[in-house]
């Protein structure tokens, strides 16, 4: 039997309040390109902090990875170019 495309599992849409809006700043930042302990700088957090939150930004999303994450995010508008813009002003990170 072959699988296409099509058979694919597809994954739930997900709620826009699934994220807290702090969650909604880690998650930019990792879509921004930011590592872990660039994060920690900018959030003024440990790195261990960056890391336990992301897995729960992952847990959340049913997210493998970063990138799966912040896919998902941009799938479901939970980010966007103007969230951030806005990430990047409130942080001084251009």
């Amino acid at each position: 039997m072959e699988l296409r495309i099509d058979d694919k599992p597809k994954q739930a849409p997900v709620e826009k309040s699934l994220l807290t809006s702090r969650e909604i700043e880690y998650l930019s930042l990792v879509a921004l390109g930011y590592q872990n302990n660039e994060i920690a700088l900018i959030l003024s957090v440990t790195t261990s902090t960056v890391r336990k939150t992301l897995e729960s930004i992952f847990r959340k999303l049913d997210a493998k990875t970063r990138t799966h994450a912040v896919t998902i995010a941009f799938l479901n508008n939970l980010l966007n170019r103007s969230i951030l813009d806005k990430i990047n002003y409130k942080f001084n990170l251009i």
